[in-house]
């Protein structure tokens, strides 16, 4: 990690940012919000360290908003994840050729 914060002209991580596994954890999700914010790639690393319910609400929360320069709220994103679909965006669906060339296989719960 620190090789790509030296390629972006920044100082090393210190020493109790890695010492042990939660705060390195936490260091490696900020690098990678700093170095991805551009690329639309936030959403895919909070479905990947199940992370959906810590950073945008549990569901029924208000979840994340897009607000505009007046602060007036005006759009919701990913509004699936306020109801109880939230386990799709954990667990993807076995795509129905898949289970066409093998019929042992069944669906994912949350897609049946």
């Amino acid at each position: 990690m620190n090789a790509v914060r030296h390629r972006g002209n920044l100082p090393p991580l210190g020493p109790t940012r890695i010492d042990n596994y939660a705060d390195f954890f936490k260091a490696i999700e900020q690098e990678r919000i700093v170095e991805l914010i551009g690329e639309g790639q936030r959403s895919f690393d909070l479905r990947r360290w199940r992370a959906l319910e810590r950073v945008w609400g549990p569901p029924g929360s208000p979840g994340v908003w897009r607000i505009d320069n007046l602060g007036r709220h005006t759009t919701a994103l990913f509004p699936e994840h306020l109801g109880p679909g939230i386990q799709k965006d954990y667990i993807f669906r076995i795509p129905p050729g898949e289970r066409d060339k093998n019929p042992n296989l069944t669906q994912n719960i949350p897609w049946r």
